[in-house]
């Protein structure tokens, strides 16, 4: 009996891995140079997105889902301002647009400022590419998603065309070197230009929420070894009586 007890015990704690839980921000790092985009593709947890992630959270979390909590970017100087939202989709090539996936905010902005978008119920994929992409204020999330059509994909690209914005933000130059085709700022609404494949200055914020590892399945088991153990332990003690 008392080695059943053990193995319970063992397995109890075997189990209770769990994988990281709370909130990441991964940034790109402060440059000077400035432009006017349309949005930009990067991926999380992915060397090439140009995002430094801290600890390489993002990275061990890789095929995970995490909430999308905000996106912050640095606006530049000397250029005209509206408030704008940003439009999250999924990546799948030049010139085009995947998925719909969430939908930020409204941001008022001004010059020489970080301007925070904020999202709710938007998840996103650790180790996948999305396209950030700059719209009206008065956008909404079923203007932005395609009805179906067998033409969605193209439908998608045309509704966003009509609500796509210009905005002026600082950005870096990856590394100095270009990043690979479908990777960086886009300079233009047609998705298909990029500006030197410059990357604005952005912090990304996510969370994650821990979940049981793989070796959580022997916390269940070492629970019910535990009480089986327990249980047998009684119901012999009740026969000697």
């Amino acid at each position: 009996m008392k080695k059943n007890y053990i193995g319970g015990i063992a397995l109890f704690f075997a189990g209770t891995a769990l994988a990281y839980a709370g909130s990441v921000t991964a940034e790109t790092a402060p440059k000077d140079n400035q432009g006017n985009y349309y949005g930009f593709t990067l991926g999380l947890g992915l060397e090439t997105s140009a995002l430094t992630d801290p600890g390489g959270i993002l990275e061990n979390l890789r095929g995970e889902s995490v909430s999308l909590e905000s996106v912050s970017l640095l606006t530049r100087t000397g250029s005209s301002f509206a408030d704008a939202k940003i439009a999250v989709y999924s990546f799948v090539g030049d010139g085009n647009v995947g998925s719909f996936v969430g939908l930020s905010n409204s941001v008022s902005f001004s010059p020489d400022s970080r301007a925070r978008f904020q999202f709710h119920d938007v998840d996103l994929i650790s180790g996948e590419r999305y396209q950030f992409l700059f719209v009206n204020s008065e956008a909404t999330a079923t203007a932005l998603t395609d009805t179906g059509t067998d033409n969605a994909t193209l439908l998608r690209l045309y509704q966003m065309y009509s609500l796509a914005w210009g905005i002026a933000v600082t950005a870096d130059q990856y590394n100095g070197t270009l990043l690979p085709s479908g990777w960086g700022t886009y300079k233009n609404n047609t998705l298909n230009a990029w500006e030197s494949h410059r990357m604005p200055v952005t912090s990304i914020t996510v969370s994650s929420v821990a979940i049981p590892e793989s070796s959580a399945f022997g916390l269940v088991a070492g629970i019910g070894v535990l009480l089986f153990s327990v249980s047998g332990r009684r119901r012999r003690r009740f026969a000697t009586v």
